[in-house]
């Protein structure tokens, strides 16, 4: 990947996440894939989709790439402070959806090509359709939750790669096991990650 995300592949992607919709059952959904820069290069939208459906995929895209965060960590963070979600909602061009169905997309070096939103099924739908289209195309899903960290760092260490320290996640915390059940284990090493027995 040359540090961009070309029109073929975010195609691809949106491809990909409609495939997961009709494999998994759910309902219709809109899929928005944005460049790093914000810039909407594919936009798809089942014909059976609520009205509104575009607007809310394309909040959750551009918050994410807005704050720099996957949604499932922007929901955490407004829920922490939700009147600077209120406010900054009202700033930006697109809003900001944040909730899970929306995720950063890079590449296997951390590096931001872009972002997905989904709307049309629940939050975790939406999400699991966002990484199915990016993880198709080699990419990596930043859902922001601890479980993508982990399925990135096992990724890269399956193939012999090392882990920038730009991308890795900050923690203080010796062990953090993530609702799936993920465990990563900071003391011994800092990127062994395994799952509970």
């Amino acid at each position: 990947m040359s540090g961009t995300l070309s029109l073929a592949v975010a195609d691809r992607i949106v491809d990909a996440a409609l495939a997961a919709v009709a494999e998994h059952g759910f309902p219709p959904m809109t899929v928005v894939v944005l460049d790093a820069g914000g810039h909407p290069l594919v936009v798809k939208r089942d014909e059976r989709c609520g009205i509104g459906r575009v607007e809310i995929a394309m909040g959750k895209a551009h918050g994410c790439l807005s704050m720099g965060f996957g949604g499932r960590e922007l929901a955490r963070r407004a829920d922490a402070v939700p009147k600077f979600f209120t406010s900054i909602g009202q700033l930006l061009p697109y809003g900001i959806v944040p909730v899970a169905g929306g995720a950063l997309i890079r590449d296997d070096n951390g590096m931001l090509l872009g972002s997905i939103g989904i709307s049309g099924g629940t939050s975790d739908d939406d999400e699991v359709c966002a990484v199915a289209g990016i993880t198709s195309v080699g990419l990596v899903a930043d859902t922001g939750d601890s479980r993508s960290i982990a399925m990135r760092c096992s990724w890269r260490r399956r193939r012999g790669c090392s882990i920038p320290a730009s991308t890795r996640p900050r923690t203080s915390a010796s062990t953090v096991r993530s609702q799936s059940g993920w465990v990563r284990s900071l003391a011994s090493s800092p990127w062994s990650v395994s799952t509970p027995r």
